[in-house]
């Protein structure tokens, strides 16, 4: 059995989320699930900081999340992948793990 705490924030607005990832924080979660919604996808940006900035362990189904986290703390550009699921070859051959 995982004793898991289930707690909701309900967002509706730019700043319900930034004022969402403190007040997570200030209950200590232990991470952020973001459901798929207009609001989520449009400010993925913006949730990627605050999770960084919050130290909060985020997952949302938008892979543009994970792309602007990534730039949050990185000073190397992170390129973006085509609409056909293609990565920029350069970026593959420089960043892949050795193995």
């Amino acid at each position: 059995m995982l004793h898991l705490k289930l707690g909701v924030l309900e967002v509706r607005s730019r700043a319900d989320l930034e004022a969402a990832f403190p007040s997570a924080s200030r209950r200590a979660a232990g991470a952020v699930l973001m459901l798929s919604s207009p609001l989520i996808g449009a400010n993925t940006n913006l949730l990627a900081e605050l999770s960084l900035t919050q130290k909060l362990p985020a997952i949302t189904l938008f892979s543009d999340f994970a792309r602007n986290g990534l730039r949050a703390k990185s000073s190397s550009p992170i390129p973006s992948s085509g609409g056909d699921g293609s990565k920029d070859s350069e970026w593959d051959q420089t960043r892949r793990p050795p193995n």
